[in-house]
């Protein structure tokens, strides 16, 4: 299994060994990159380098730019063929999108969360708030190192502890 994101340039290979258990040099390898799911064509066939370094070993250096499921078909006149699954994940594009997602989930685990400015109906239950998420235990309560701040929407149906709807929602 080769796995990259699709920022990620990534190499497929394959070595070929003759019966005698040497290495088959100066041949023609061939591949096809296919969806795994559909197995339609993603990168057409083509050849693929023999190494400088080691003689037998074949290569190609590939980016997809579409995450999914895919498989590479390898083949060479005279050798079985050979398939290799291939998993290309999203790229972060950067710190701050990664900074910023694990913020949030820091709120949504309830991690320094304080609620406050709630407002109740007659029946005790909670109709509306405020929830504040802090990058600091020792602040939680203050205005001073909040994440993210979110209203807090509650509809009853008259009856105690009987939520019609609750809606949390970043500001």
């Amino acid at each position: 299994m080769i796995r990259a994101t699709t920022s990620d340039v990534f190499s497929v290979s394959a070595g070929l060994v003759n019966a005698d258990n040497t290495m088959e040099t100066g041949a023609t390898v061939n591949y096809t990159i296919r969806v795994a799911s559909d197995d339609s064509e993603q990168v057409a066939s083509t050849g693929m380098t023999e190494s400088a370094v080691v003689s037998g070993l074949y290569y190609v250096n590939l980016t997809i730019a579409t995450a999914g499921d895919y498989r590479a078909y390898i083949s060479s006149a005279g050798f079985p063929s050979v398939t290799e699954d291939i998993e290309i994940t999203p790229a972060i594009s950067d710190i701050a999108t990664l900074s910023t997602d694990v913020k949030r989930l820091l709120g949504l685990t309830h991690e320094n969360v304080y609620i406050d400015t709630t407002v109740y109906d007659a029946q005790g239950n909670l109709t509306s708030g405020r929830l504040r998420t802090y990058s600091v235990a020792g602040s939680v309560g203050t205005d001073s190192d909040v994440l993210a701040t979110y209203t807090i929407t509650a509809v009853t149906a008259g009856a105690i502890n009987q939520f019609t709807n609750f809606k949390v929602v970043k500001q």
